[in-house]
């Protein structure tokens, strides 16, 4: 015996819902594309940033500033340094060369800690390029990303990680709730 007019009906209904369900999953997928297209190139340019820092392949652009406001700096300092030794005569002396020693180092220093200064904030940068990328994934594939919100609350007790974050908020939930901050702000 086939299949009744009810049971037709109610097949074709669940395939129409079917290929509806799969034609939005195509328009979300291609939303997706699209925004993973826009926001993927400035993502792996500053990924690539910190990449070439952790190398110490620091880009003019973010060092060249500092040394330049560095180079200032001393440049006025040893002019003061010149006049100050000019004035008393100690210019050419060996009294004159301890202070000029010590400001051409100092002025070296400043000049190795700027090269480290951008190295950081390259690294950073780098930083802020891996999170752009994986966070855009989180926004944009809120399925794959998102799934322990939507997960069985027993999956917790399975998976250990979980658990033990689960367990370090309700720790803290629990600590604020009942009078563990003290009047500073502070854990008592």
């Amino acid at each position: 015996m086939g299949k009744s007019k009810e049971q037709l009906q109610a097949q074709q209904a669940n395939l129409a819902v079917q290929q509806q369900s799969l034609e939005q999953m195509r328009r979300d997928a291609a939303i997706r594309e699209r925004a993973y297209g826009a926001i993927s190139p400035f993502g792996n340019q500053l990924l690539g940033l910190g990449q070439g820092s952790l190398t110490g392949d620091v880009p003019s652009w973010l060092l060249g500033p500092m040394q330049e406001q560095t180079g200032k700096n001393f440049s006025q300092a040893r002019s003061n340094l010149w006049d100050t030794l000019g004035s008393t005569g100690q210019l050419g002396s060996g009294v004159g060369t301890g202070p000029l020693a010590y400001l051409s180092a100092e002025e070296a220093n400043a000049l190795a800690s700027n090269k480290w200064q951008a190295r950081q904030t390259g690294i950073g940068l780098g930083l802020q390029g891996a999170n752009v990328l994986s966070g855009q994934q989180a926004l944009f594939n809120p399925n794959q990303s998102g799934a322990t919100a939507t997960m069985d609350p027993r999956q917790f007790a399975r998976d250990p990680m979980l658990g033990n974050i689960l367990g370090a908020l309700i720790g803290a939930g629990g600590a604020a709730a009942s009078g563990g901050l003290s009047r500073g702000g502070r854990w008592s």
